[in-house]
């Protein structure tokens, strides 16, 4: 697990040397830390994250594993320098989530946006500006990324069944907001190729990657 994660944080840092925007697609979330930690190196810890999901993934361990797709942003909650006041959960709900994680979220100064409240009226666009106000608030560099059981289950039948969640119009809409104010890097995952019939999920997946795209334009335009 451990050479994983280096090979995974050691090509990020290519990456953002070389000046590239990068796009990842998973596997399960636990691929995003390494992603996170490299950018986080490279700023001193001076990032802001954007985790949209179904679930907070900041448990210490599963099991026994650290690394665990349970423990992403709870290892950056830990990472040097980094002020976890940046880190938002966007789209979190549901029974599949440990109460320990909403605690360790509050105790380490993390902010939760519910699906519920991105879905009451003018909700997307609140969420939009909340997230950008606080990942950017002091930070060299804004991180996003989608679990794709953020959405509801009938918008992503290859991923985690998880209702109660966004549709992908108010995923787009979102994605395309918080690019279009300028980010660093995405990364989709948890999408199922074995559950995921006729691609749906696969297909929303470079979707969601397209209207990111369309956002930094839109910001690259205005610098």
């Amino acid at each position: 697990i451990e050479a994983v994660m280096a090979g995974i944080e050691a090509r990020a840092k290519e990456l953002w040397d070389a000046g590239v925007f990068p796009i990842s697609f998973g596997g399960d979330h636990s691929v995003s830390y390494p992603m996170l930690k490299a950018l986080a190196e490279k700023h001193d810890g001076r990032i802001g994250v954007i985790h949209l999901d179904a679930h907070l993934d900041n448990m210490d361990t599963f099991g026994e594993h650290r690394y665990a797709r349970c423990s992403p942003l709870r290892r950056t909650y830990e990472l040097p320098g980094i002020d976890p006041r940046n880190i938002v959960h966007v789209g979190i709900r549901g029974p599949r989530n440990n109460p320990k994680g909403m605690q360790a979220a509050r105790a380490a100064g993390a902010t939760v946006i519910s699906s519920f409240e991105c879905k009451a009226p003018g909700g997307i666009d609140a969420a939009i500006r909340r997230s950008l106000e606080l990942a950017g608030a002091g930070t060299r560099a804004i991180y996003v990324t989608l679990c794709s059981d953020a959405l509801d289950v009938a918008h992503n039948p290859g991923g985690p069944a998880d209702p109660c969640g966004l549709s992908t119009y108010e995923m787009a809409r979102f994605l395309r907001g918080v690019a279009g104010a300028g980010i660093d890097g995405f990364d989709v995952v948890e999408i199922y190729p074995p559950t995921d019939h006729n691609n749906v999920s696969s297909h929303v997946c470079c979707w969601m990657s397209l209207y990111v795209l369309s956002g930094l334009v839109q910001a690259r335009r205005r610098k």
